[in-house]
């Protein structure tokens, strides 16, 4: 029995690590993703984990780090959450000014309304992309695998600031990106 809570413990460890360096890495991305309080939480236990597997008391680190990691998934998952509204607020943003500006060129005819007719034509695939990335990561939230869906939503994410980028209508909006 020691041995297999060795075993898994040494195993949870490795796996909540790399699960709490996500977490922070996506707090300092998107500060409002992650809350300060349930990440200090998180990070507190997994150190008493630590201090346990130490000590070689590896049936106590093993549970605290199951505990450790249930948090850490409630925390990702209301990452995932904030992420999600994010990401689809700026592709739709990018969708509907790709739509106006289509819409400007057909009207006006004027030479920087066919260029910008242009920017979205090149810029259509990388939308498609950036909405299949959502697609696959709200999969992947629905299967409670919140990592995974994190990846594709900071994905999606990139391909909505770019295009954002890409549609700015002057060099002032482009900067503020």
């Amino acid at each position: 029995d020691l041995v297999h809570a060795r075993d898994k413990a040494l195993k949870l460890k490795e796996d909540n690590m790399r699960d709490i360096q996500l977490l922070n890495a996506l707090g300092a991305a998107m500060p409002e993703a992650v809350d300060k309080g349930a990440s200090d939480q998180i990070a507190t236990e997994y150190k008493d984990a630590l201090k346990l597997i130490y000590r070689m008391e590896y049936v106590g680190a093993e549970k605290t780090l199951r505990t450790n990691r249930e948090n850490i998934a409630a925390a990702m998952g209301k990452a995932s959450e904030v992420f999600r509204k994010k990401t689809t607020e700026m592709l739709n943003q990018s969708a509907d000014r790709m739509a106006d500006l289509d819409m400007q060129a057909e009207n006006t005819g004027s030479a920087e309304s066919i260029r910008m007719a242009g920017v979205v034509q090149r810029n259509q695939h990388r939308l498609s992309v950036g909405y299949q990335q959502l697609t696959l990561a709200s999969t992947a939230e629905k299967h409670r695998r919140y990592a995974e869906a994190l990846s594709h939503y900071r994905l999606a994410r990139l391909h909505a600031i770019y295009l954002q980028i890409e549609l700015a209508k002057d060099e002032n909006e482009k900067n503020s990106l």
